[in-house]
């Protein structure tokens, strides 16, 4: 079995890093993928940099909001080489202060 759309305390979800291994590997998915909205940080977690916790291959992800045609829409992204240009990205996009000029 796979999860290619796990979000994390870094963006909407409600479970650590560590949770989330436990629970992927409890379940015993073969792959996963956490796609946290418009950031890449849970791939800079030292628990998910040292996971000893999965047995299981770990895609890198993102979900990136956008706007298409005047209508906001989610895209999906998978193995992400470069997380820092998705960082890059995010902060002139989804800053704190951009969101609050918004």
């Amino acid at each position: 079995m796979v999860d290619l759309h796990i979000h994390t305390i870094y963006s909407d979800g409600d479970r650590t890093i560590d949770e989330i291994l436990k629970l992927c590997e409890e379940k015993k998915l073969e792959y996963i993928s956490i796609t946290d909205h418009n950031t890449c940080k849970a791939y800079y977690d030292q628990s998910l940099k040292n996971n000893k916790i999965f047995k299981g291959k770990i895609i890198k992800g993102v979900e990136m909001n956008a706007t298409f045609q005047n209508k906001k829409i989610e895209i999906l992204g998978y193995n992400i080489k470069e997380t820092q240009i998705i960082e890059e990205w995010s902060q002139k996009f989804f800053s704190e202060e951009v969101l609050r000029k918004q």
